[in-house]
């Protein structure tokens, strides 16, 4: 997917506003593909939702590594045969799938787009499983209907859940950087 769908997609995920939600951190550089690619023009930057900023600095690598997110996401199989990382290993359409838990990691903590296909903030604020998302990608749901459908296994939930428990409880006990 070209970077300008994805920044579309991003915006769409966490609702966007137009910049203007206090509940949103502008993240990066504005990009503006309109120079190379007039077709796929976006005039707004990524936007992430704060909330899921503050919780992601409370993500600790041994919890990536015991949920097995990395590991179960990359070999996630589409229905024609091909495993996520197959793409996405190495974050490929804005999408991080890689049985390398520590390459993931470093994707989520450097790159906090890459944790919006995951998890995403309800209208209360809290952080969730970004089910919806996934499901849709997975249905050939527009804008997705190009990606290779994929039924998600509740194996795929059961890790992220473990991983968003973790790190819940490590934001809840204070005990993030």
């Amino acid at each position: 997917m070209h970077k300008g769908l994805f920044l579309v997609l991003a915006m769409f995920l966490v609702g966007c506003t137009g910049g203007d939600d206090e509940n949103v951190v502008i993240v990066g550089d504005p990009v503006y593909p309109c120079e190379t690619d007039p077709e796929l023009c976006v005039d707004d930057p990524v936007l992430v939702p704060t909330p899921l900023l503050d919780w992601s600095v409370c993500m600790d690598l041994e919890d990536l590594k015991s949920s097995r997110v990395a590991r179960v996401w990359a070999n996630h199989r589409t229905e024609s045969g091909e495993t996520c990382s197959d793409c996405h290993g190495l974050g490929g359409d804005g999408f991080i799938a890689s049985v390398d838990a520590d390459l993931v990691f470093e994707s989520f903590t450097s790159v906090p787009e890459l944790l919006v296909p995951y998890f995403t903030v309800n209208e209360t604020d809290d952080i969730i499983v970004n089910r919806e998302l996934l499901e849709a990608v997975g249905a050939q749901t527009a804008p997705h209907e190009a990606h290779p459908a994929f039924t998600v296994r509740e194996q795929s939930y059961a890790a992220l859940g473990d991983f968003y428990e973790s790190t819940t409880s490590r934001q809840a006990a204070g005990l993030c950087p």
